[in-house]
Protein backbone atom coordinates (compact mmCIF):
# COMPACT_ATOMS: atom_id res chain seq x y z
CA UNK A 1 0.00 0.00 0.00
CA UNK A 2 2.83 2.40 0.84
CA UNK A 3 4.35 1.75 -2.55
CA UNK A 4 1.13 2.53 -4.41
CA UNK A 5 0.16 5.59 -2.38
CA UNK A 6 3.64 7.09 -2.69
CA UNK A 7 3.82 6.09 -6.38
CA UNK A 8 7.31 4.66 -5.89
CA UNK A 9 8.09 1.37 -7.61
CA UNK A 10 11.83 1.42 -8.29
CA UNK A 11 13.62 0.57 -5.07
CA UNK A 12 13.35 0.07 -1.33
CA UNK A 13 10.79 2.11 0.55
CA UNK A 14 11.71 4.48 3.37
CA UNK A 15 9.90 6.46 6.04
CA UNK A 16 9.69 9.32 3.52
CA UNK A 17 7.41 7.10 1.43
CA UNK A 18 5.29 6.35 4.49
CA UNK A 19 4.99 10.11 5.04
CA UNK A 20 3.84 10.63 1.43
CA UNK A 21 1.33 7.80 1.74
CA UNK A 22 0.09 9.26 5.03
CA UNK A 23 -0.54 12.60 3.33
CA UNK A 24 -2.58 10.88 0.61
CA UNK A 25 -4.67 8.98 3.17
CA UNK A 26 -5.22 12.06 5.32
CA UNK A 27 -6.04 14.48 2.49
CA UNK A 28 -7.70 12.36 -0.21
CA UNK A 29 -9.36 9.27 1.29
CA UNK A 30 -12.33 8.46 3.50
CA UNK A 31 -10.93 5.47 5.32
CA UNK A 32 -12.80 2.29 6.15
CA UNK A 33 -11.81 -1.01 7.69
CA UNK A 34 -13.40 -4.42 7.11
CA UNK A 35 -13.21 -5.26 10.82
CA UNK A 36 -15.04 -1.98 11.55
CA UNK A 37 -17.49 -2.17 8.65
CA UNK A 38 -20.55 -0.69 10.37
CA UNK A 39 -18.52 2.20 11.76
CA UNK A 40 -16.81 2.71 8.40
CA UNK A 41 -20.18 2.84 6.67
CA UNK A 42 -21.38 5.44 9.21
CA UNK A 43 -18.44 7.61 8.16
CA UNK A 44 -19.24 7.20 4.46
CA UNK A 45 -22.96 7.84 4.95
CA UNK A 46 -22.21 11.01 6.93
CA UNK A 47 -19.57 12.23 4.47
CA UNK A 48 -21.85 11.69 1.46
CA UNK A 49 -24.90 13.05 3.34
CA UNK A 50 -26.91 9.89 2.65
CA UNK A 51 -28.97 10.04 5.85
CA UNK A 52 -32.25 9.78 3.93
CA UNK A 53 -31.40 6.33 2.56
CA UNK A 54 -32.48 3.19 4.32
CA UNK A 55 -29.04 3.05 5.88
CA UNK A 56 -29.34 -0.14 7.93
CA UNK A 57 -30.49 -2.33 5.04
CA UNK A 58 -27.91 -0.80 2.70
CA UNK A 59 -25.04 -1.41 5.12
CA UNK A 60 -26.15 -4.94 5.99
CA UNK A 61 -26.51 -5.88 2.32
CA UNK A 62 -23.06 -4.49 1.52
CA UNK A 63 -21.46 -6.33 4.42
CA UNK A 64 -23.08 -9.64 3.46
CA UNK A 65 -22.01 -9.35 -0.18
CA UNK A 66 -18.52 -7.92 0.21
CA UNK A 67 -16.93 -9.04 3.46
CA UNK A 68 -14.53 -11.93 3.05
CA UNK A 69 -12.26 -11.33 6.05
CA UNK A 70 -12.51 -15.01 7.06
CA UNK A 71 -11.12 -16.15 3.72
CA UNK A 72 -7.56 -15.39 4.84
CA UNK A 73 -5.51 -17.73 7.03
CA UNK A 74 -4.69 -16.61 10.56
CA UNK A 75 -0.98 -16.21 11.31
CA UNK A 76 0.04 -16.26 14.97
CA UNK A 77 2.12 -13.34 16.18
CA UNK A 78 5.65 -14.49 16.95
CA UNK A 79 5.58 -17.40 14.49
CA UNK A 80 8.16 -17.70 11.70
CA UNK A 81 5.45 -16.88 9.16
CA UNK A 82 4.43 -13.78 11.11
CA UNK A 83 8.02 -12.58 11.44
CA UNK A 84 8.63 -13.07 7.70
CA UNK A 85 5.44 -11.20 6.79
CA UNK A 86 6.21 -8.44 9.28
CA UNK A 87 9.72 -7.99 7.93
CA UNK A 88 8.48 -7.79 4.35
CA UNK A 89 5.61 -5.42 5.18
CA UNK A 90 7.00 -3.35 8.05
CA UNK A 91 6.32 0.03 6.45
CA UNK A 92 2.80 -1.01 5.42
CA UNK A 93 2.14 -2.06 9.01
CA UNK A 94 3.40 1.34 10.16
CA UNK A 95 1.10 3.02 7.62
CA UNK A 96 -1.83 0.88 8.81
CA UNK A 97 -1.33 2.05 12.40
CA UNK A 98 -1.21 5.66 11.19
CA UNK A 99 -4.36 5.03 9.13
CA UNK A 100 -6.20 3.87 12.25
CA UNK A 101 -5.48 7.26 13.83
CA UNK A 102 -6.60 9.09 10.68
CA UNK A 103 -9.79 7.00 10.63
CA UNK A 104 -10.56 8.08 14.18
CA UNK A 105 -9.76 11.74 13.43
CA UNK A 106 -12.08 11.61 10.41
CA UNK A 107 -14.91 10.48 12.69
CA UNK A 108 -14.34 13.60 14.77
CA UNK A 109 -14.32 15.82 11.68
CA UNK A 110 -17.60 14.23 10.58
CA UNK A 111 -19.16 14.98 13.97
CA UNK A 112 -19.19 11.32 15.01
CA UNK A 113 -17.95 9.86 18.28
CA UNK A 114 -14.28 8.94 18.09
CA UNK A 115 -13.27 5.41 18.99
CA UNK A 116 -11.19 4.59 22.03
CA UNK A 117 -7.53 4.38 21.06
CA UNK A 118 -5.85 1.10 21.94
Amino acid sequence: MTQHLSNYFSGPLTNAHVNMATTVLRDKVILGFVDKMNISMQNIVRYLDLNEMNEDNCVQKYIEENTDIDDFPHVDEGSKEYDALYSRNELDIKLFKIAEGIFNAQRGLLGLKQLDQQ
